[in-house]
């Protein structure tokens, strides 16, 4: 057992490699972090974790390791605080990050926040993954199977979170939320289930057509950041437009709202989506503030047999979009203007 207590500091020279633990040894060993140092690693060099072996980071607050090279092949239990990591392995890391907690988002959280790594292995718990540095990039999977609990959370706040697996477009996998911030990009080739999406500019795209977000709990799009979506979405439970937000659906990719939905943007404002692909309404989109709610570009808007766009107030403008309607357009005060063609069947 190696216990680093106090504010003292472990120097790996660049080039050197530091190992917890001996590949196939009959003993494991194990790591614990237990004292006051922030950067208890520096020098450049390289922290490996072999499998089998264990480290423990004890410390409530930020723990930061990237001044070394950080590689988990075996378990980190981190159940509080913040571990902060820099670049990984060229091969990617093939271990557990085992977060704790009790309820969601409560447990420990694993941060990247600058360079690129590769993890194959997972993580449980009611913790946080996030991506947190300008360039930085966190591949998750990496065209294998992860482990990925659904009361994990999944944050893009700044730089790229990629979600694989095995054959692109399989899955899918669920977590308890996603959250993409404005120079956050979420992406990869796996399927996602978030309970909760959180999402105030940035991108959400994919390497697969094929894969495809599902959120299941109304959506609030917030912010004056620009968002662009290059996977098809399914908002089982709707969303709410409360701002002058600006959504961009891309070619190919469909918005589709599954639950009632809500545009409410003050007098003067603007609330748009807009872009080359498709916003497909089987519920019902109610324009309840004195705003606009734009839909523009080359955008299709779809109201499907059994849906609802509601004018109840201010304007709905489809001006520069094809409008199919084949459900239920009610205007009870307000304005709707339609004017880039389309079919009406409803």
């Amino acid at each position: 057992t190696v216990n680093l207590n106090g504010a003292g500091e472990v120097s790996i020279d660049t080039g050197k490699t530091l190992s917890l633990g001996v590949a196939g040894a009959g003993a494991a060993s194990t790591m614990n972090i237990n004292g006051a140092s922030t950067t208890p690693f520096k020098g450049g060099g390289t922290l490996t974790i072999v499998a089998g072996n264990t480290m423990n980071d004890n410390v409530a607050t930020d723990v930061d390791l990237t001044g070394v090279a950080f590689n988990n092949n075996g378990t980190v239990n981190s159940a509080s605080g913040n571990l902060l990591l820099g670049a990984g392995a060229v091969a990617g890391e093939t271990g557990t990050y085992a977060l704790g907690g009790t309820a969601a988002g409560n447990g420990g959280t694993v941060s990247l926040i600058s360079g690129s790594r590769t993890t194959t292995g997972g993580f449980s718990g009611f913790g946080n993954v996030q991506v947190n540095g300008s360039g930085a990039s966190w591949a998750l999977g990496n065209n294998s199977i992860i482990a990925l609990s659904n009361t994990t959370r999944l944050k893009a706040a700044n730089g790229t979170l990629s979600l694989n697996d095995s054959g692109g477009g399989s899955g899918p996998y669920t977590v308890d939320r996603l959250e993409v911030n404005s120079g956050g990009t979420f992406t990869g080739g796996a399927s996602l289930v978030a309970t909760d999406l959180l999402w105030s500019g940035g991108t959400i795209t994919t390497t697969n057509l094929g894969a495809t977000l599902t959120t299941n709990n109304p959506v609030t799009l917030s912010g004056a950041n620009a968002m662009t979506l290059d996977r098809s979405w399914t908002a089982t439970g709707g969303f709410n437009l409360t701002s002058t937000s600006t959504l961009a659906i891309n070619a190919s990719k469909t918005l589709t709202v599954n639950s009632a939905s809500v545009v409410n943007v003050g007098a003067g404002n603007t609330a748009t989506i807009n872009g080359a692909g498709t916003l497909s309404n089987a519920s019902t989109i109610d324009n309840q503030g004195a705003g606009t709610f734009s839909v523009g570009g080359t955008t299709t808007f779809t109201n499907a047999l059994g849906g609802t766009l509601k004018v109840s107030a201010g304007a709905v403008n489809i001006s520069n979009a094809a409008f199919n309607d084949a459900g239920t357009v009610n205007v009870s005060a307000g304005s709707l203007n339609v004017g880039s063609g389309g079919t009406e069947a409803g």
